[in-house]
């Protein structure tokens, strides 16, 4: 099926379809069979439906969205917002500032160039920034997070992660489970948020240049509680201990 000039509207029926939606705002709706859609170069709607579907925006602000099966999204040019659905899916960005969900089952996202938000969500996840400065985030699932060029937000989320900061100045954030975490090139942050995140193993860390940061847990002046922590101590320049305690109290706090 092939658009024309306008915005047009092209819906698959039982078999393997083939739709091509040309010039125009265009939307184009999978069906039974395993259907591809490419969009073209203006603002398109591309939906599958039960199986496996290939889904291709083009240029243009697109909306791209898999549903069941495991499909293939690709944003392509312009600022895309790509949703894998249910299936086992892969979503490329492509180039422009991309929004990037897996949502259920375990996903392969890939932002491309561009400034992109990559969302893995449910089970385990395989999330890459690639150029540009990225937001990735792992939530549920043990997930594997690369970042790219730039300086990127990786954070793990919920499950036992794995966690490369890659090349440019990135922001890290383990969550909870004991993750792994490769900080790479440039100035990096390995950031904790709550007291019971950590038992992480952390690589690749030079102290000339990379932080850990836990002001998130320890914020403000005069502070006590009976809750158990961990405190940590400096021994040598690049080795630290931590002590436990049943209660705590501390007047000031300091960003390692």
């Amino acid at each position: 099926m092939l658009g024309g000039r306008g915005a047009d509207l092209l819906r698959g029926g039982n078999g393997d379809d083939r739709m091509l939606g040309g010039t125009g705002a265009d939307r184009l709706e999978g069906n039974q069979g395993n259907d591809f859609m490419e969009g073209g170069a203006d603002d398109d709607v591309l939906i599958g439906r039960l199986n496996a579907d290939v889904l291709r925006g083009q240029g243009g602000n697109d909306r791209l969205r898999g549903n069941l099966g495991d499909d293939r999204l690709e944003g392509g040019a312009g600022d895309d917002l790509l949703d894998g659905g249910r299936g086992e899916d892969v979503l490329v960005g492509g180039s422009g500032d991309d929004q990037i969900f897996g949502r259920l089952n375990n996903d392969r996202l890939n932002g491309g160039a561009g400034n992109d938000l990559l969302d893995g969500q449910a089970n385990s996840d395989e999330v890459r920034g690639g150029a540009g400065r990225d937001r990735l985030l792992g939530k549920g699932g043990a997930d594997l997070l690369v970042g790219g060029t730039q300086a990127d937000v990786l954070n793990g989320g919920q499950g036992f992660d794995r966690l490369f900061g890659g090349a440019g100045n990135d922001r890290i954030i383990g969550g909870r489970r004991a993750d792994r975490i490769t900080t790479g090139r440039g100035s990096d942050v390995v950031e904790y948020r709550a007291i019971g995140d950590g038992g992480d193993r952390i690589f690749d860390f030079s102290t000339d240049v990379d932080q850990i940061n836990f002001s998130r847990i320890f914020a403000g002046n005069g502070y006590g509680s009976n809750r158990p922590y961990s405190r940590l101590c400096p021994l040598r320049a690049d080795r630290t201990r931590h002590d436990d305690f049943d209660r705590h109290e501390w007047r000031s706090t300091r960003r390692l």
